[in-house]
């Protein structure tokens, strides 16, 4: 898990399990390589998804998921 004000941990598990442990209504998977808290996105666009001024890419694989979850804000 990476704090963006704090240093990195290093885990030794995949993200799959990873996600097994959290809250689905609170974090959402948006890249093979990213889990972000919902309630941390300030922004988004078609590409990316923004913690501030942190920049994260949504993968092309998870962009249906995230058009789901985009549809259920608004």
């Amino acid at each position: 898990f990476t704090d963006l004000n704090k240093k990195p941990y290093i885990v030794n598990e995949n993200i799959s399990g990873l996600m097994d442990h959290l809250n689905k209504q609170d974090f959402v998977r948006i890249h093979k390589s990213f889990v972000v808290n919902r309630d941390k996105i300030s922004s988004y666009d078609v590409h990316h998804f923004y913690i501030e001024s942190q920049a994260l890419p949504i993968g092309i694989s998870y962009r249906p998921q995230i058009h789901l979850l985009l549809q259920s804000w608004n």
